[in-house]
């Protein structure tokens, strides 16, 4: 840790941070346009700058290291008349067109045109021909755009696609899709989140909503196991319009965390409650009391599954739900050779990782968060990539830095040899180095279609890595010999000190697996719970 002083106060931060991390954690405002926290520092806005003790001119706080004993000033009158200097050349290249423009309310530029009492114009510039474009989900107004690349940075260090790239032309730069006229991407719409003005946009959402009309709905995304954090933005129609409340949109804190397209778009579907009346109550009643077993999905919340475990406790119903089950067993089978109730990893230390092997996923829709963690550590850390999986995944490319194909359904074979390859010389059990000795690599790769040269150069090249993640895929808790591929897995973390992370394949297929006491077979009679979305 280091100390430094902002605006007269101590300031404790971490070696290695920059001014403005250090000033954000402490409760010191500075402003930014293009600062995004979870990319790499952009620095195209200027409007961070500070002034530093000693140091001529003025400092971009994004950029510029805290170091011990520093004196920072984040506001004064030559840093306040800077920054109205930056708004007003903004506002040169921005049409106020706030009344018909869907960020009006949620602007970043609005707001910063207010903060520093841009009430008056001092420049001009020659208008020029500016296009809109349509690309699916997403809509580009070039006249509204400033260039912050806040868009091409999170496509790029974030998400993977690779998408969009600024192309340069002086006065007439844009944002546009790389490789040619049409978007080639997974339309998370990440983009349209990060952008601070509206130049990007739901093209479903565009002019049918102001954002100060909009309330905010906090949950989760019920479309994968990651459980993103989401807003339902809806628009509250009145009494006497019953059947108009709609969802418009959905937000996210884009700061923090990162949206799918399913979960950014796919939040139009089914949920209608019925059987409201008396009858109806009365024939789910009866069907209760005549079953015997409760047959469940994973798309439900930890109080509805602590509520159907009360009922098996209660009046002896089975409680039927495949993955959960297949997941419970994965995690008892992982523990008794790694000594722990739950697996090491988590998508913090994913995306701190010099080393990634993702073992039996399609891990782009399997769950994007993964994805975008891997991508993470791609980016940052310069991470080396494995990918083995049946199937090569395209959009994977611009990480993944060795494919292994192997056969479906040989998952046991391919982690085996992945374990020798990688661990053989540091497991110290004798049992365990019998084991590998005993493998028959020869049988293993011809049943698989590994072979042994694929595996040595992947660990070669894994060989300077000092932090390693591995992640499991549903193939393998799915696998007939799961219970094998997951003691193997656990290896990995007891002897190889890698963070392990194991994909749940549903949306909450962890808690009802820990929650629930689940049975493998059902009664005579069984009813079905899908909880309302």
């Amino acid at each position: 840790m280091i100390t430094l002083t902002i605006d007269g106060h101590k300031v404790e931060a971490r070696k290695g941070e920059t001014i403005l991390q250090a000033a954000r954690r402490a409760g010191h405002y500075i402003p930014t346009m293009c600062y995004l926290s979870k990319v790499k520092p952009i620095a195209s806005c200027r409007l961070c700058v500070v002034e530093v003790e000693g140091a001529d001119g003025y400092i971009l706080s994004c950029q510029a290291p805290a170091l011990d004993g520093m004196e920072v000033r984040t506001n004064s009158s030559g840093l306040f008349t800077h920054r109205q200097n930056i708004m007003k050349l903004y506002d040169v290249n921005h049409p106020l067109e706030c009344g018909v423009c869907d960020k009006s309310g949620a602007c970043d530029l609005q707001n910063k045109t207010l903060e520093f009492a841009v009430d008056r114009q001092d420049f001009s510039a020659k208008e020029h021909k500016r296009d809109l474009k349509k690309w699916d989900f997403i809509g580009y107004d070039e006249s509204l755009c400033i260039l912050c690349e806040k868009c091409v940075h999170v496509c790029n260090e974030v998400i993977g696609d690779d998408a969009i790239e600024i192309h340069f032309g002086g006065y007439g730069s844009k944002i546009q899709p790389k490789g040619g006229e049409e978007l080639e991407c997974t339309n998370c719409g990440e983009c349209i989140a990060v952008c601070p003005v509206g130049a990007l946009i739901s093209t479903d959402f565009q002019y049918k909503a102001n954002a100060w009309e909009l309330q905010k709905i906090p949950a989760s995304c019920a479309h994968c196991s990651a459980g993103c954090a989401l807003n339902y933005e809806r628009k509250y129609a009145g009494t006497d319009k019953p059947g108009e409340d709609a969802i418009y949109r959905v937000t996210n804190e884009f700061e923090f965390n990162t949206l799918c397209g399913a979960g950014r778009f796919g939040f139009d579907f089914e949920n209608r409650v019925e059987g409201k009346d008396e009858a109806s109550f009365k024939k789910a009643l009866d069907a209760f009391k005549k079953a015997d077993t409760i047959r469940f999905s994973s798309r439900i919340t930890n109080e509805e599954a602590m509520i159907l475990q009360r009922l098996k406790e209660r009046f002896g119903y089975r409680l039927i739900n495949e993955d959960a089950r297949k997941y419970r067993d994965f995690l008892e089978n992982y523990a008794t050779m790694s000594g722990k109730t739950l697996f090491n990893g988590s998508l913090e230390t994913l995306a701190d990782a010099d080393g990634v092997i993702v073992m039996g996923s399609r891990i782009l829709t399997d769950n994007p968060a993964v994805r975008y963690h891997i991508t993470m550590a791609s980016k940052r850390h310069n991470a080396r990539v494995a990918y083995l999986h049946p199937l090569e995944d395209a959009e994977m490319k611009n990480v993944v830095t060795q494919f292994i194909k192997y056969e479906v359904g040989t998952e046991e074979g391919v982690m085996a040899m992945l374990s020798k390859t990688l661990l053989s010389d540091k497991v110290d059990v004798k049992k365990i180095s019998q084991f590998f000795d005993g493998l028959d690599e020869g049988y293993l790769s011809a049943e698989s279609n590994v072979g042994e040269e694929e595996l040595e150069a992947l660990r070669k090249s894994f060989a300077r890595c000092k932090r390693i993640a591995l992640v499991i895929g549903e193939d393998c808790i799915n696998h007939p010999r799961a219970a094998q591929i997951a003691r193997l897995s656990a290896l990995f973390e007891r002897f190889g000190g890698m963070e392990v992370l194991v994909v749940s394949p549903k949306t909450n297929t962890m808690g009802a697996a820990l929650i629930c006491d689940l049975d493998e077979e059902a009664g005579e009679y069984t009813i079905g719970y899908n909880a309302p979305r």
